[in-house]
């Protein structure tokens, strides 16, 4: 990114949030498995299972005495990542092959670990060490699978209670150890109700707030948040965040969402009532969250109301309810920020590359500091994405600063590339040739002198837009019968702009554009393809200036008091351009055409909040809309809903490059070294 940006992004930085986790009853160790069914494995309540069989098969194996009647998980570690082994919670025992178990996490003898449903390969968890722990619990009628603490991927299929703990290991010597099995445990201090796993009902005939419970966990402090799902419109039930526990009244709740018998929802603090919610419907998902020290009110992840109160720790969740036979279901507590749910991570790919891009089911990686250069083609197929080809470096121009910046519309790839004193000295595009990637055209700069050469690049559909450093204007070239032709030769229209960056869209160029005076600002000049105009297109890329048939049709500014910092990405239809704004706050402004006017839609802001944001971004349009990545100290994913645009989840740790292309965001995660692939929730959106 850009000059302030760069700045901003290494001056701050937030603190690892704590590993995210539903949180039951803890208080005393979990129960080791004690195992029966026991075939070809030593088994022991405290050291696990170990393979004992000669061959390499998955035939052997062991299931769990206890039982889960509802609600509950299992854990376990391995002392080794160079084994085959596999452990989950099956509803039977029908022998020791890996098909057997209906939801088990597979730790292969590469160090891979990978979700198995029924046999079937469902979904990456990445790289796993000796030690890791995961976990596969069965909760609330879905079935999540986890790696130390972190949600990896939730099943698409329910679980059939009883449940058992199921083994199936293939590598002579492999380990599984620490096997643990729990019920989840949720309400304490139950009062006038009846507990059914996470709902409770009252049974108190009175109608008034004497009923109701507490959960037995808590969050001690940081980040966290309650849910609960409305069980209909015409009961009065109140749940929310509170510092203790006194009373079954809605007014010992700190921070109280009340659902009201007329399907209206109130925010009430300490019984007082501070905002309305609107109305409600049943099933609705409703959560109380803190971040940051704030605490905000939720339904179905779109924000009704941010408290001005600043919460007490510890945290539990509170529930009152008024009306006989009235339930609060689904309670959930979950301490630490939600950093998967919406957005689960699906793979993983090898290496830490600075830059990437994505369009359909083709993702390309430039990595220039690796030794030596290389952009890596990855596609998706049935099993999840896979490699495809290192694409061939040019033969002749420097390589020095191969892979600088790497573009794909699916169809076609363009790499930048060129000496060190250049950002970059050309443009190589490649095409498909039956089942691999070959070299198309080669772009070259006009200028080899320091910090010339070519810029921001974007590819959509049949348009390629390179922004040239010297002279400061942007090239458009158009691909007609296969062969790549230029098209425009763009100055900046105003005196003082400067391009700083393009995107493509809809048939639309957008330009950022950073203004030195008459103070520092920054906007979008957006120009459009007239086939009417007379003007002849230009033939020699480093002419005089010829914008041919292009005009510019708007220009976006910001609002008083902000600033556009000059970075703009647009989605493919070219309706959303995002684009960042770095005064005070730093943020992401969406500008959106409707009817014909653009206007910002929606500004995306960080929770919890940082400075280190939006150091890269990108933004998408899927079957359900458009989603958005944005990264910085994490990776942010955002969603366009019925009621605008939304946080839907944020990654832990420092984020590398994002890029994303219809609901399946990628983020570079440069500690672990890997590109993980996140696949966004439908469910999330949904109202």
């Amino acid at each position: 990114m850009l000059r302030l940006l760069a700045l901003l992004v290494l001056m701050c930085a937030i603190a690892c949030l704590g590993d995210p986790g539903e949180v039951g009853e803890r208080s005393a160790p979990l129960t080791p498995v004690a195992w029966t069914d026991v075939v070809g494995v030593t088994a022991d309540p405290v050291a696990g299972l170990g393979k004992t069989a000669p061959e390499t098969a998955f035939n052997a194996g062991a299931v769990s005495v206890q039982s889960l009647a509802g609600d509950g998980f299992v854990e376990f570690t391995s002392g080794e990542n160079t084994t085959d082994k596999t452990l989950g919670l099956s509803s039977g025992n029908g022998g020791e092959g890996l098909a057997d178990i209906d939801f088990a996490i597979r730790l292969n003898a590469r160090g891979r670990a990978t979700v198995f449903e029924g046999g079937v390969n469902v979904a990456a968890m990445g790289p796993y060490a000796a030690g890791d722990v995961f976990r596969v619990q069965a909760e609330d009628g879905a079935v999540t699978y986890w790696k130390n603490g972190q949600l990896g991927y939730t099943s698409a299929r329910a679980p059939e209670f009883p449940l058992l703990v199921d083994t199936s290991l293939r590598t002579p010597g492999a380990t599984l150890t620490g096997v643990r099995i729990e019920p989840i445990e949720f309400w304490t201090a139950a009062v006038g109700v009846a507990v059914n796993g996470r709902d409770i009902t009252k049974t108190s005939p009175d109608d008034q707030y004497d009923a109701g419970g507490v959960s037995l966990g808590s969050i001690p402090s940081g980040d966290g948040y309650v849910e609960f799902r409305a069980a209909g419109t015409t009961s009065l039930v109140a749940a929310g965040l509170s510092n203790g526990n006194s009373s079954q009244s809605r007014g010992d709740i700190d921070f109280a969402i009340q659902l009201n018998d007329r399907g209206g929802v109130g925010i009430f603090e300490g019984g007082d009532a501070v905002a309305s919610g609107g109305s409600y419907r049943a099933g609705d998902v409703f959560r109380v969250q803190v971040a940051g020290g704030v605490v905000s009110y939720y339904r179905n992840r779109v924000l009704l109301h941010t408290s001005a109160r600043a919460p007490s720790y510890p945290l539990l969740l509170d529930a009152a309810i008024r009306t006989p036979g009235a339930s609060i279901l689904g309670a959930r507590l979950v301490a630490g920020y939600a950093t998967g749910e919406c957005s689960p991570q699906t793979d993983s790919l090898p290496g830490s590359p600075a830059a990437i891009a994505a369009e359909g089911d083709i993702m390309v990686a430039g990595d220039s500091g690796a030794a030596p250069p290389s952009a890596v083609i990855y596609r998706q197929t049935a099993d999840g994405w896979a490699f495809e080809q290192d694409l061939p470096r040019p033969v002749g121009p420097s390589q020095t600063a191969w892979a600088t910046r790497v573009v794909t519309d699916g169809a076609a790839v363009a790499v930048e590339g060129g000496d060190v004193d250049q950002q970059a000295g050309y443009l190589q595009l490649y095409r498909q040739d039956g089942a691999a990637w070959v070299e198309d055209v080669r772009i070259d700069a006009c200028s080899d002198g320091d910090d010339d050469g070519l810029g921001e690049v974007a590819l959509v559909g049949d348009l390629l837009a390179v922004r040239e450093r010297t002279p400061d204007r942007i090239r458009i070239y158009r691909r007609v019968a296969g062969s790549w032709t230029l098209d425009a030769l763009i100055v900046h229209p105003y005196i003082g702009g400067i391009f700083d960056s393009v995107a493509l869209g809809g048939g639309r160029l957008f330009a950022g554009t950073f203004y030195a005076f008459p103070s520092p600002n920054g906007a979008v000049e957006i120009f459009e393809h007239d086939p009417g105009l007379p003007d002849v297109p230009p033939s020699d890329p480093c002419g005089p200036s010829n914008p041919g048939k292009w005009r510019e049709t708007a220009r976006l500014g910001p609002a008083p008091g902000h600033h556009y910092e000059g970075a703009v990405v647009a989605s493919p239809s070219g309706s959303r351009v995002l684009v960042a704004d770095i005064d005070v706050k730093p943020d992401v402004h969406v500008l959106q055409l409707d009817a014909g006017v653009w206007s910002e839609a929606s500004r995306l802001t960080p929770t919890p909040f940082t400075r280190a944001f939006a150091s890269s971004f990108d933004v998408a349009e899927g079957e359900a809309g458009a989603v958005a990545v944005i990264g910085g100290a994490a990776a942010w994913v955002y969603a366009e809903l019925d009621d605008g645009w939304t946080q839907l989840s944020r990654t832990s740790g420092e984020s590398g490059p994002v890029t994303a292309t219809g609901d399946t965001v990628f983020r570079v995660d440069p500690v672990a070294g890997e590109i993980e692939v996140h696949a966004l929730d439908p469910l999330c959106r949904a109202e």
